[in-house]
């Protein structure tokens, strides 16, 4: 939504190529912090589930399905984040028509795989499988799953579909972003290993662990895990997190930093001319 005045300002006066670079950088950043939160909520969302829903009626069996919807959907952020910036992008070039099909096509893909999946999870090999990788053997009730399952895939498949069309149209802007991308999975895959390490050292959740207990071991893990995405990023020198270092460090400073052209602001704190 920040990005979109942008957009659209630097189309009506027919800079195509600030365009680009402008949505190519938001498209950075959006994988920059999306990817890293991605892994830390799947290895941490038994702790997330726990400590927020995991009183009263909310019992152990409740917060491991729970968990494994949860990180089902995770998976999906990032794809979500970049069909909502590209879209924003069509909307501003007013290419209205192939935002709409996807959106579309999403909708009822979800829900047609969705009802297909149901029917694939009755099958006791394939449910097993499914119960097994997200540590949800035998509790009742996870067939829920096969819909979580459906949502992400066809918001990936559909990102991609968006990502592929965006490129035909504007090229050029997946060689701006594929170099960023692939540095931020790497820091989301190690800051993801870093956090379970942590959790595998401290021990597991048990039925007896308060919220306090649970709370402070996912606390631990997540910020073991942040700052391993931090080191990641720097060593990998990622352009992202130079700027975005250095303005945090001039806010503390009270020094007044130009905003990098990669950091996307609102439009009421900035305007098109502010970030060239």
């Amino acid at each position: 939504m920040a990005a979109f005045p942008i957009l659209a300002a630097a189309l009506s006066r027919g800079d195509k190529a600030y365009f680009i670079e402008h949505i190519a950088n938001a498209a950075r950043l959006v994988v920059f912090w999306s990817l890293p939160a991605t892994a830390l909520v799947i290895v941490l969302r038994a702790h997330i589930v726990r400590v927020i829903l995991g009183s009263g009626a909310f019992d152990w069996t409740d917060t491991r399905l729970t968990a494994a919807v949860l990180a089902l959907l995770s998976l999906s952020l990032t794809a979500q984040g970049i069909m909502f910036l590209l879209v924003r992008g069509y909307y501003a070039s007013g290419r209205t028509f192939v935002p709409f099909l996807v959106a579309l096509g999403t909708s009822l893909g979800t829900v047609g795989l969705g009802a297909i999946l149901i029917g694939v999870f009755q099958n006791e090999l394939i449910s097993k499988l499914a119960q097994g990788l997200l540590r949800v053997v035998d509790v009742p009730g996870s067939t829920v799953l096969a819909l979580a399952f459906a949502s992400t895939s066809v918001s990936i498949l559909g990102s991609i579909v968006l990502i592929v069309h965006f490129e035909h149209r504007f090229p050029g802007f997946f060689s701006r972003v594929w170099r960023a991308w692939m540095q931020s999975a790497v820091a989301a895959l190690l800051a993801g290993a870093a956090a379970y390490a942590v959790l595998v050292a401290i021990g597991p959740i048990t039925l007896a662990s308060t919220t306090l207990s649970v709370f402070t071991r996912g606390f631990v893990a997540g910020v073991f895990g942040i700052i391993v995405a931090g080191l990641v990023y720097a060593l990998l020198r990622s352009h992202e997190f130079a700027e975005i270092t250095e303005v945090i460090r001039g806010r503390m400073r009270g020094i007044s930093i130009p905003v990098p052209r990669s950091v996307v602001v609102s439009s009421e704190e900035s305007t098109p001319t502010t970030l060239q």
